[in-house]
């Protein structure tokens, strides 16, 4: 039981265990006390009937029935006796028609459980007094039916008392728990944020023994995040840097001198163009990030028609139609992440589509951006190694390997998953990218 919540249920079982010892030894105690006020009163009940006995004559003591009061003349009231003198018995009119029972042979003074008449159970005291040189022993029994009837409304109040004290337990315990462990939720939560944009600040009302952890995350958070800004700024500066002195190189290029060096100028020149290609892959990826924290709250019906009218600017010559749904409300993802994705996907689809391009943006378990095109497509072969690094279906088309690689790239740092294949609606390539939430 790895859980908290599990660990203290186990403590909660074992408080009840005590209480199911406590419940048993009250309601052993309960039957002690009554049972032992009971035998007070059956003793009193005994010295009472031996005080009714005449000393008589011959015959020895003679009991007079009218002296033992009324409750013993009352058939199956509850309360009977049986008194042995020698060979002599006699026995309360309170048995009615039914044989009374056998008292114990006297020794010392009993407290016996008897089954009495109609199956009346009976605590009976049998003890015995010396009376003219003669033992009277007499047993004398009380109806336990009313002590046992009360007993049994005691116990069901208290399982019901304790039912409801458990159930309350329970409940504030899970109540409890919850509080004390809502700043970690806090934490959870603040972490996952952080990829749609801000951090917001951890709970403060974290118990003592949570307080330090909850602190110490999130100084690591703000820590992270600053490591994070000063990469991405000391990129954005390197890239800049770099790209003065290459822009001389490229001037160099054109000097004169170099024309009777064709073979070297071509090989700088491609080395040249692709230092180019990389520094401007990541002043994009820079410029992304920047020095500004991220924002959330991406508005696709805001921020498409935009996107869309300037993809049609780019690509006017082409005559291509951009269609495009969202949902309405606004989806919790970096909105300079997202314009960056789906304008690379669908430039990309611009420069290959004959007439129509696609934008499907759909929000249900996850968040969906599907984009296709009605282009000749790629082959299975072209389709496996589209969008690694650097490479390009097609070499004729400038930029296709760059725009989806950053493509991919932006999806794997917000966890998604990027795939390619051959639109069933259009016939061209469609591009599908995945998100969790």
């Amino acid at each position: 039981m790895t859980s908290l919540s599990g660990r203290l249920n186990r403590v909660v079982l074992v408080l009840l265990g005590g209480l199911v010892v406590q419940w048993f030894v009250a309601d052993r105690m309960i039957v002690w006390v009554d049972e032992s006020e009971m035998a007070t009163h059956l003793q009193h009940d005994a010295d009472s009937l031996f005080a009714a006995l005449d000393p008589g004559t011959g015959n020895g003591p003679q009991l007079d029935p009218r002296l033992a009061g009324t409750i013993y003349q009352r058939p199956y009231s509850g309360h009977y006796f049986v008194m042995r003198v020698g060979g002599r018995q006699f026995h309360s009119a309170s048995f009615g028609d039914t044989p009374p029972f056998d008292p114990p042979s006297v020794g010392a003074d009993t407290l016996e459980h008897v089954d009495g008449p109609r199956d009346q159970p009976l605590l009976v005291l049998t003890t015995s007094v010396n009376v003219g040189g003669k033992t009277i022993a007499l047993s004398v029994g009380e109806d336990l039916t009313p002590m046992r009837r009360q007993l049994l409304q005691f116990r069901l109040l208290f399982l019901g008392v304790s039912l409801a004290l458990l159930a309350g337990v329970f409940w504030i315990q899970r109540r409890e728990l919850r509080w004390a462990l809502k700043p970690l939720s806090d934490v959870r939560d603040a972490i996952l944020q952080i990829p749609a944009g801000g951090r917001p600040m951890l709970a403060g009302d974290a118990p003592e023994e949570i307080r330090p952890l909850v602190d110490e995350i999130d100084r690591l958070l703000a820590f992270v995040e600053r490591r994070l800004e000063q990469s991405r700024t000391a990129i954005g500066n390197l890239s800049h840097a770099v790209k003065t002195p290459l822009t001389a190189i490229f001037r160099l290029l054109d000097d004169p001198r170099m024309a009777g060096h064709d073979d070297l100028r071509l090989q700088i020149q491609a080395q040249a163009d692709a230092i180019h290609l990389r520094i401007d892959r990541e002043l994009k990826r820079a410029r992304l990030a920047g020095d500004q924290p991220t924002r959330g709250n991406f508005d696709p019906r805001a921020e498409l028609p935009s996107l869309v009218k300037l993809l049609g600017q780019i690509h006017r010559e082409r005559h291509v139609a951009i269609e495009w749904t969202a949902p309405e409300h606004p989806l919790p993802f970096d909105r300079e992440d997202m314009l960056e994705l789906i304008g690379n996907l669908a430039d990309n689809a611009c420069k290959w589509a004959m007439s129509r391009v696609t934008i499907d943006i759909r929000d249900g378990e996850g968040l969906g951006v599907i984009v296709a095109d009605d282009g000749p497509g790629c082959s299975p072969e072209a389709l496996a190694v589209l969008g690694r690094r650097g490479d390009r279906s097609d070499e004729s088309m400038p930029g296709y390997g760059l725009g989806l690689s950053i493509a991919r790239d932006l999806v794997e740092l917000a966890g998604g998953t990027l795939s390619f294949g051959r639109s069933a609606a259009l016939g061209g390539l469609e591009v599908t990218a995945r998100f969790g939430r």
